[in-house]
C-alpha cells in the first residue's frame, strides 16, 4: 500500500470514529491536546503521520492502527544479523 493511499484510510478511521462517537473535531482537538489546525492537517488525507501521533491518536479515540496479529511465525534470514526477521505471508 502506498504512503498516500495508507494516509486516506487512517484518515477514514479517524472520521468513521470520530461519527461513531458524535465527536466534533473541536472535541477531538480538545481530548488529543492538539490545536484545531493540527487536527484538520490529520483529517485532510495527505499528512504524514509519525508513529508517536498515531499511537497518541488511538489512544484518545479507543482505536487500533496497528493489528500485528496476521505476521506469519515463519521467518527468513536477515543477512545483516543474527536473527531472523518475520515474515508477513
Amino acid at each position: 500500500m502506498e504512503r498516500l493511499e495508507l494516509s486516506m484510510q487512517i484518515n477514514l478511521r479517524i472520521r468513521a470514529r470520530l461519527r461513531q462517537l458524535r465527536m466534533s473535531q473541536g472535541e477531538f482537538a480538545n481530548m488529543a491536546q492538539a490545536s484545531q489546525s493540527e487536527v484538520s492537517k490529520w483529517l485532510n488525507g495527505h499528512h504524514n503521520f509519525t508513529l508517536k501521533t498515531l499511537e497518541h491518536i488511538q489512544t484518545v479515540l479507543g482505536i487500533n492502527f496497528f493489528n500485528f496479529d496476521n505476521l506469519a511465525t515463519d521467518s527468513i534470514p536477515c543477512g545483516l544479523c543474527e536473527f531472523n526477521l518475520p515474515v508477513k505471508l
